[in-house]
């Protein structure tokens, strides 16, 4: 399923001795994570404002039907202008200039970077999720709000920041109500002029294991590799810190296990990726178990194999037969 969410930045306009929108948005303190190869991405212009559509590279020859609700997004910015052409990030203003929307597609998602005056020492971003009316966030792997109805992920809110003119962290957080996503921002403090907020939504991945999140740990804690379908998993369930000499064919996959989430609500773990695997180092994927039943898989590399079909298809693949393992055990 594809999110349409409409964004809206609002704010009031100040002295021109102050950090403007448009002086942040040139400004290093200014994120921009752009990877035009890395998704399949466009933008258009209507009389509802811009468009925004991303999706997940070969999104549509891997996924099984319905299986995959959170490996695209399209975003319409209401009440913008046209947005510049140039060969970075697309660069939306609003009507009014309050405020600048940089989208910076990247391998694992999508990032919506925001230059915006705040109004009385507040800001809000405002998405309006075209998902299912009682979407809500659930905690996922390491501190990821995935959006979800009772049925299907439809992505993740992955990293959420703020920060003033003068490159000080400000408290943000994100909420949702009747599918209406908002990133509020606490500016009270802030130097003078406009903030930077970055808001990521990270694809996820989504598959079933037909197992309580529970029994899939049951089993996991039983005998890891018995499931975990890569070459040298340990047969014991790791623990923090341990190093995994994973390999996949001749490519090196050697990681570390960052952690292990278990709640009355879901089951977690993951991985960073060590030097010299084909990821890069750095890199990180998070399995976290639902209390529907399924498998959500998100990942976070720059690696330039993420750009090879051939390796997104078969990573996939790996993720599904983990799932499909999982399904099959009693």
């Amino acid at each position: 399923m594809t999110i349409t969410a409409l964004i809206s930045a609002s704010g009031v306009a100040h002295s021109a001795t102050r950090t403007s929108v448009e002086d942040l948005a040139r400004s290093a303190n200014f994120e921009q994570t752009y990877d035009a190869e890395a998704s399949n991405f466009s933008v258009e212009h209507s009389g509802s404002g811009a468009r925004v559509s991303v999706e997940a590279p070969d999104d549509a020859g891997h996924a099984q039907a319905g299986d995959q609700p959170g490996t695209s997004f399209q975003v319409t910015i209401p009440d913008s202008r046209k947005p510049v052409e140039r060969s970075g990030p697309a660069e939306i203003w609003s009507a009014d200039g309050r405020s600048i929307v940089k989208v910076n597609p990247h391998a694992s998602g999508v990032e919506f970077a925001t230059a915006v005056e705040p109004d009385k020492g507040a800001a809000e971003l405002r998405f309006d999720l075209n998902a299912p009316k009682d979407v809500r966030l659930e905690p996922g792997f390491e501190g990821q709000l995935l959006i979800v109805d009772d049925l299907n992920t439809y992505g993740a809110v992955d990293v959420v920041t703020a920060t003033d003119s003068a490159g000080a962290s400000l408290p943000s957080e994100v909420k949702v109500k009747g599918g209406v996503l908002t990133q509020s921002i606490d500016a009270a403090d802030a130097a003078p002029g406009a903030v930077a907020a970055s808001m990521k939504l990270a694809y996820t991945f989504q598959y079933h294991t037909d197992k309580s999140f529970s029994k899939s740990r049951s089993l996991l804690k039983k005998c890891f590799n018995c499931y975990f379908p890569v070459k040298g998993a340990p047969k014991k369930f790791p623990k923090k810190g341990q190093v995994l000499p994973l390999r996949y064919g001749a490519m090196n996959m050697k990681c570390k296990m960052r952690s292990e989430t278990f709640t009355s609500t879901y089951f977690s773990f993951g991985f960073t990726a060590l030097k010299g695997h084909a990821y890069g180092k750095g890199s990180t994927i998070g399995f976290t178990f639902r209390n529907n039943r399924t498998l959500i898989v998100s990942a976070r590399s720059k690696s330039k194999l993420l750009k090879s079909r051939f390796v997104r298809e078969e990573t996939r693949a790996h993720w599904k037969k983990f799932a499909d393992n999982l399904r099959r055990a009693r």
